[in-house]
């Protein structure tokens, strides 16, 4: 039965809070009544949720009706107020979605988000198509996350929806860039990219044109200038290697992902996020024998060894170089672990030990990495205090190590990590003799 009352104090609570105007208060009700609508369940969840969001949805028209008006009349001060508060109404719709997610189907087997996405999607879709509202950073911003958690949370639900959700995001992006628009399609690959059908061709092309227009626009503005859309682009790209590798590695655009991605290894100039992101993909990609995937995931993955195989040999030499000058000094001390990583994965990768049982580096891909090993430790950037023996004893130790497979992976890495102590003065370089 319907708890008495409830109702009624969840839409005063949030009524007054966003008459009051500050965000935080409004955002705080918001959670807390949908945490007890979820809780309480039944009848009265429902009854809630809808004395919870009317106001919202209300005060979501006052503001997008007030923005238009501002913008018909060009008053640019209540314009940007109105703006304001309609990417704090955004934002709490955002927050009730979140933590609708633990609430169970009601009795005739629907969902209480189905009623509520009826109800605001007109509105959501209007504020979309809207070119003042889809061009100010901050309302993009938002209804890009209320769009992601209906994704996350509800994608059976918005499923139907989700060709027209992406042809606006794809709008959005080609207009300013925001990274917001890739941590959606992030997110849709996520839930969708292992649908049968058409599916992945669709994600297949929109990753293809989404790399086209990103690296045209970073080749424009520079690297270092878009640090973040970087860290945006390569969790897109993971997330396509983890959940949709296919799209990902039969992508017309793969030779220019992986490209951007060693490129981002020297380019980013040691930015935290954006350069730990390509790292992580690099990683993933060249290493996928020692990365726990799906099966499906790593089936398709072997399917296109040849390929992802065939860009390591060709940008091994730079990855392996960017490794090296990093961990030698080139790079924040929090960046040392995933450069390191990377460096184990490529090397066991290609002398064929990156299993249990591990390899040999006479295999077919010991001299290549020999080779680039020894020019990355004659590269300039690398202390002139290091002798060419301590050179040969640190890539024999790297080796002796990297043959034995996965097991011996975290001695690698304190091999990694006496190197860096060595081109610190830290430590001596006798200490290489113990890993040999």
């Amino acid at each position: 039965p319907p708890l008495p009352g409830f109702e009624a104090l969840l839409g005063s609570c949030i009524s007054v809070s966003l008459e009051a105007g500050e965000r935080g208060a409004i955002l705080a009700v918001a959670e807390g009544g949908t945490r007890a609508c979820v809780q309480i369940g039944g009848q009265s969840c429902n009854v809630g949720l809808g004395s919870l969001c009317t106001p919202v949805l209300k005060y979501l028209e006052q503001f997008f009706m007030a923005v238009k008006a501002a913008e018909a009349s060009n008053d640019v001060g209540l314009a940007e107020a109105s703006k304001r508060k309609l990417s704090t109404g955004l934002a709490t719709l955002a927050v009730i979605i979140k933590y609708l997610d633990g609430l169970a189907v009601d009795g005739n087997g629907t969902h209480p988000f189905a009623e509520l996405l009826n109800v605001c999607w007109p509105m959501l879709q209007s504020i979309a198509s809207y070119d003042p509202c889809r061009l100010h950073h901050d309302i993009l911003q938002e209804l890009l996350g209320v769009h992601g958690k209906i994704v996350s949370s509800f994608g059976d639900i918005i499923e139907p929806k989700l060709g027209e959700l992406i042809n606006i995001v794809v709008q959005a992006y080609e207009e300013g860039y925001n990274r917001g628009c890739l941590d959606f399609v992030a997110v849709a690959a996520e839930k969708f990219g292992n649908r049968g059908g058409g599916v992945e061709e669709s994600f297949r092309g929109l990753l293809a044109h989404l790399t086209a227009k990103t690296c045209q626009h970073i080749q424009s503005v520079g690297m270092s200038e878009s640090t973040e859309l970087v860290t945006s682009f390569f969790d897109l790209a993971q997330r396509f290697l983890l959940f949709c590798p296919s799209a990902l590695v039969k992508n017309e655009q793969f030779p220019l992902i992986y490209s951007f991605g060693v490129a981002c290894l020297t380019q980013c100039k040691g930015e935290r996020d954006s350069t730990r992101q390509a790292l992580i993909f690099l990683t993933q990609i060249i290493g996928r024998k020692g990365v726990r995937l799906s099966q499906s995931t790593r089936a398709a993955l072997e399917e296109f060894r040849t390929t992802i195989d065939a860009h390591t040999a060709q940008h091994g030499a730079e990855i392996v170089k960017s490794c090296f000058v990093s961990l030698a000094g080139g790079s924040p001390q929090m960046l040392l672990p995933p450069f390191s990583d990377c460096l184990y994965a490529i090397v066991t990768h290609v002398i064929g030990a990156d299993s249990e049982e591990g390899g040999k580096v006479d295999g077919g891909g010991g001299g290549l990495v020999q080779s680039w090993i020894v020019a990355a430790l004659n590269d300039e950037a690398i202390p002139k205090f290091i002798e060419d023996s301590d050179k040969a004893n640190m890539m024999t130790a790297m080796f002796n190590i990297a043959t034995k497979g996965l097991k011996e992976k975290g001695r690698f890495k304190s091999l990694i990590g006496d190197f860096v102590k060595i081109c610190k003065k830290e430590i001596n370089a006798d200490v290489l003799a113990a890993y040999s």
